[in-house]
């Protein structure tokens, strides 16, 4: 969670009432966006530690969410569904919860399978060294609310295991994938498959050692049928994806996440996002820096789509917004498809070009690898009295609906989830601006200086304390 103390704008400015706060030529796609509503208010004392979202069958989605109460240190992993509209279905779910000792619980994730079946997996961190990772915990929760007994990665020379991802497909069978670091433990990602009733499908997790050292990063999954894919960042601080079937086996070699699209020793691409496509193929996210030539950077969000069979598609441009903050302590893109050719790619940044500076909730679409409109757009922005926001802005689309997420916290109130919703449109008579063309890329990964640019150059320029 992310503390955010600076002056903000008026209130009246920060959600932006019955239309979305968008640029000129922006496609009609959000024109008739909901006011934000409250998806849930925490009690008081409670702060939130990070949260996910995940589409259900019915145009429903499911939250999850990690809160601390503060008067009796106890952590909570909760989960809660949604229907179009934002009404609440059924019951808030107890995932898990735990004293609050030196091992609390943060930064949940969720997905859900076509029955609306979900696996919620979540890091242990261990604040008394350094507020380190420790472990990773999981459970399956039922669409009926049944909650299964907790499990625990435990596999030989994980060492401490960190940024937990989690993918499922239709069947219910799922993925999850970690960083893995530790005394004596090189560096690595690991991956491991269980089927939908838990039981693992591998005895030995898929391992990748080919990673960037000096800075724990996170992976990425997206699970389709009995494939898988996993997205990490490579040693020159490029990012590289493998496909993998559901027993663990490559089914290629490693590949660039971008196609080679983007070359030369100063490149740096970190925190991928990866989300299922059309036809089978999958869609990916990430933040890219590189020099702007004047001891400073150029900041952009960028993507690319693949088909099922591992070729190419487009290349995709989402923004140019400023990255700021730690590297090792950001949040990645949020990604969601329809599986018909509609992608949403969504992230929070702090703006510091805007008076007063403030923190806002973007959000890009494209459609059939086309953007929509001349750029992202804001949903959401800090009000003068806000003192917390949330670092993630997550998206999701389920039916005909394309809900945004967030959560904030003003001051003198308690913390609460908020949600942006529109019914789906079809594609705008224009033809939309182009999201970028995939020309087959070329070029090299590049020296070892890329990675100085995103971990050094630009990211240092405005710490935001993590509580």
């Amino acid at each position: 969670m992310t503390a955010f103390s600076l002056r903000r704008t008026p209130l009246a400015v920060a959600v932006c009432s019955a239309v979305l706060c968008a640029p000129v030529g922006a496609d009609d796609l959000f024109d008739d966006i909901a006011p934000a509503r409250d998806l849930y208010t925490a009690g008081a004392g409670y702060v939130l530690h990070g949260f996910d979202v995940a589409a259900l069958p019915d145009g429903h989605f499911a939250v999850v969410w990690e809160e601390t109460n503060d008067s009796d240190d106890m952590d909570y992993v909760r989960l809660a569904r949604f229907d179009a509209e934002g009404d609440p279905v059924g019951d808030i779910v107890t995932v898990a919860e735990d004293m609050y000792t030196s091992l609390p619980l943060r930064d949940p994730v969720v997905a859900a399978d076509a029955s609306g079946d979900m696996v919620v997996a979540w890091n242990v961190e261990e604040v008394t060294y350094d507020r380190d990772c420790f472990g990773v915990h999981y459970k399956r929760v039922s669409r009926e609310d049944v909650v299964s007994e907790e499990s625990y990665l435990n596999y030989e020379n994980s060492g401490r295991e960190c940024h937990v991802r989690v993918a499922m497909n239709d069947q219910g069978a799922f993925v999850l994938g970690w960083y893995a670091t530790g005394y004596q433990v090189p560096p690595r990602y690991m991956a491991s498959t269980f089927n939908a009733d838990g039981t693992a499908i591998s005895s030995s997790p898929v391992l990748v050692n080919d990673v960037f050292d000096g800075i724990i990063l996170p992976p990425a999954l997206t699970m389709q049928g009995d494939t898988f894919t996993l997205a990490w960042t490579g040693p020159q601080g490029r990012l590289l994806a493998q496909r993998y079937n559901v027993n663990g086996t490559a089914l290629a070699d490693s590949f660039r996440l971008d196609n080679d699209e983007y070359s030369g020793p100063s490149v740096s691409q970190a925190y991928p996002a990866l989300a299922g496509d059309e036809e089978g193929g999958f869609v990916g996210f990430w933040y890219q820096a590189e020099p702007d030539g004047e001891d400073g950077a150029d900041y952009h969000q960028l993507g690319h789509r693949w088909a099922a069979d591992g070729t190419a598609v487009a290349a995709l441009e989402a923004g140019d917004d400023p990255v700021r903050g730690v590297a090792g302590e950001l949040a990645p893109i949020s990604v969601a498809t329809d599986g018909d050719g509609l992608i949403l790619a969504g992230w929070s940044f702090v703006n510091i070009d805007a008076d007063p500076m403030r923190q806002e909730s973007r959000v890009a679409a494209f459609r059939d690898g086309q953007r929509l409109g001349d750029g992202p757009v804001t949903v959401a922005t800090t009000g003068e009295d806000t003192e917390v926001y949330s670092d993630l802005t997550r998206v999701v689309i389920s039916g005909d609906t394309a809900t945004v997420l967030w959560y904030q916290q003003e001051s003198g109130e308690n913390a609460v989830i908020r949600a942006r919703s529109v019914k789906v449109s079809e594609p705008a008579a224009e033809a939309p601006a182009p999201g970028g063309d995939d020309n087959g890329g070329g070029g090299s990964s590049g020296g070892a200086s890329g990675p100085l640019v995103l971990l050094g150059l630009g990211l240092l320029a405005l710490r935001r304390r993590l509580r």
